[in-house]
């Protein structure tokens, strides 16, 4: 599994990581550090139809996609 860390990043930086990830396939972990991000990312999911899962821990969230 790819992991991929998008921490101190501003949006759009990690959602473009996120469906650059999506867009190769296979499983994959990314995890941001603001809630814009998270809201982004899971617009994108929703928009995309892509099924993921969101851990929040400590203030941050990582998504894990292709589980």
């Amino acid at each position: 599994m790819r992991q991929l860390d998008a921490r101190g990043l501003s949006c759009p930086e990690p959602l473009l990581m996120f469906r650059q990830e999506v867009q190769k396939g296979g499983k994959f972990e990314l995890t941001v550090d603001t809630n814009v991000a998270k809201e982004n990312i899971e617009r994108f999911c929703q928009s995309k139809r892509t099924a993921y899962n969101v851990r929040e821990h400590s203030g941050l969230y990582t998504f894990v996609v292709g589980e």
